[in-house]
């Protein structure tokens, strides 16, 4: 779990990881809007210090209430860090959270290849879909985990249903190539 003094590591872990300044601030909006009961903050941490982050936020699919999502991003590793295990075990971390949480689903935009591992699967067209309309040539990145047995027909139910997340996850250019 992530500490409040961990919040200018973790800033600095996404800045770094990402070389920009949109997923430190999509970060910092996220950790302040979202009820606490509503996101998960995951951090790995070195004798150096935070090295790898991942927050889970919570979303639900209007009609389908009886379905519990989270989204997990942004995910960032410091670059020196990357590909040494730092990112699949905050994830991990965070999906056993999730399922502590009895969240059903879990989703994420990201390439299958690294997600796949944890169990995530391309669903476009099919439901959940993500909060804004993606290309047609990214569907495959729209990935979802379900962490619960649902039955079909609720399954059926969230089909072409956009879930919607807190605020700072809305803006479409989130959602880009």
């Amino acid at each position: 779990h992530a500490l409040s003094a961990d919040l200018g590591a973790i800033l600095e872990v996404h800045r770094a990881a990402f070389d920009s300044d949109v997923e430190p601030r999509l970060v910092s909006e996220l950790l302040a809007s979202a009820d606490a009961s509503l996101r998960q903050s995951v951090v790995a941490e070195t004798d150096a210090g935070v090295v790898a982050h991942v927050l889970l936020t919570s979303g639900h699919a209007p009609g389908v209430p009886d379905v519990q999502f989270s989204i997990l991003a942004p995910l960032a590793v410091l670059p020196a860090h990357q590909n040494r295990g730092f990112g699949g075990a905050v994830t991990r971390f965070a999906l056993e959270a999730a399922r502590d949480r009895e969240t059903d689903c879990v989703c994420v935009l990201g390439d299958p290849r690294d997600d796949g591992r944890f169990g995530f699967v391309a669903r476009m067209p099919h439901g959940p879909w993500p909060p804004v309309a993606l290309a047609a040539e990214h569907h495959w990145a729209w990935q979802s985990l379900w962490l619960t047995p649902i039955p079909d027909i609720t399954r059926g139910r969230l089909d072409g249903v956009r879930v919607q997340w807190a605020p700072p996850l809305r803006p479409a250019e989130l959602w880009g190539p």
